[in-house]
């Protein structure tokens, strides 16, 4: 979804604002609000519940005063219509632009795409509602959403950086992560082998099962689409050109002509430091949590600090690389 707001963006300005700002936002709600209900914990306001997650949101009523009830509510509410909002948008452009008009419609008109796509966002709605009524566990959908997009990361962001990657590198990757989840799963449940060597994993490293998943479902995807890749042919040489002349790319295009530059010292350092922010986060929640209220106002301010300067980095970066492409 961000990637969509970053190619529908006009100018660098409003690329960094559609990303960096309400990143900054959903950082400060989540230190301020979700410790709430740990706290309460802590100090003894909650009782134990079998359900878990019935037990999270029942910590806010117990806890706060109930005139803060309805501000919780709208708290609440903005981050959750915004990624609703973004779901369906995303989920119909694709349905209808990338699927039915590519597919089997080209000659589409603009006013029946428009139609086609609010349906197609009624649909969405109504079969992600019908899994949310019947579900167990918000956790377990959570968990399995990770599970099937595990490796499929990668391939996205380095087609844009490599000529070689194609639309079966894509599709590859789309379909082992599908497929490879409950495989795994059937091979550490019905095979011992298997299930021992997993276990021996755990114990190694104190993990979990899951986490392990994780790992070895990134790594099987990956080599997947990369050895799809190399066994099947390069995009035409043709619409390769032309993507490179139009949109200049950075990363390796050398068999193509191409003045896209990506500054990378520029884009590395700014990676670090919000990588930095995301360990960084954590030592955050965790002093707020304990009461350490002085070292949690100095990391806080630490982060805000890191992330206006990687910030800054990226905007320079965008600016000298709009001034490449002007040249």
């Amino acid at each position: 979804m961000n990637g969509q707001k970053l190619m529908a963006t006009n100018t660098s300005k409003d690329l960094l604002k559609s990303v960096f700002i309400p990143s900054l936002s959903i950082v400060l709600f989540r230190v301020l609000l979700f410790t709430l209900p740990f706290m309460a914990v802590c100090y003894g306001y909650a009782s134990g519940s079998a359900d878990s997650e019935l037990a999270f949101t029942s910590l806010f009523v117990k806890v706060l005063p109930s005139w803060m009830l309805v501000l919780v509510v709208v708290i609440f509410m903005i981050p959750f219509l915004s990624f609703v909002q973004n779901t369906q948008n995303w989920g119909g452009s694709l349905l209808i632009e990338n699927f039915y008009k590519h597919t089997i419609n080209p000659n589409l008109s603009d006013a029946k795409a428009k139609k086609f796509g609010i349906i197609a966002m009624i649909y969405i709605i109504i079969v992600s509602g019908g899994i949310a009524i019947y579900a167990d566990s918000l956790v377990g959908i959570t968990k399995y959403l990770f599970a099937i997009t595990a490796g499929v990361g990668p391939v996205f962001m380095l087609r844009w950086y490599w000529w070689r990657i194609n639309a079966w590198s894509q599709l590859s990757a789309m379909l082992a992560a599908l497929i490879y989840p409950p495989v795994l799963d059937w091979f550490y449940d019905n095979n011992k082998v298997f299930h021992q060597f997993l276990v021996s994993l755990e114990q190694n490293f104190n993990m979990d099962y899951y986490p392990i998943k994780i790992i070895i479902l990134t790594i099987a995807v990956c080599i997947t689409w990369l050895v799809v890749t190399y066994c099947t042919a390069p995009t035409e040489a043709k619409v390769l050109q032309t993507f490179a002349t139009t949109i200049k790319p950075g990363g390796f295009w050398k068999p193509f002509n191409n003045s896209g530059k990506t500054f990378s010292k520029l884009r590395l350092l700014a990676w670090i430091l919000q990588t930095g922010n995301g360990f960084l986060l954590y030592f955050i929640f965790w002093n707020f949590l304990i009461g350490r209220y002085a070292l949690f106002t100095g990391l806080l301010v630490l982060f805000i600090l890191s992330f206006f300067i990687s910030y800054k980095l990226i905007q320079k970066a965008n600016a000298r690389y709009d001034l490449e492409l002007s040249k």
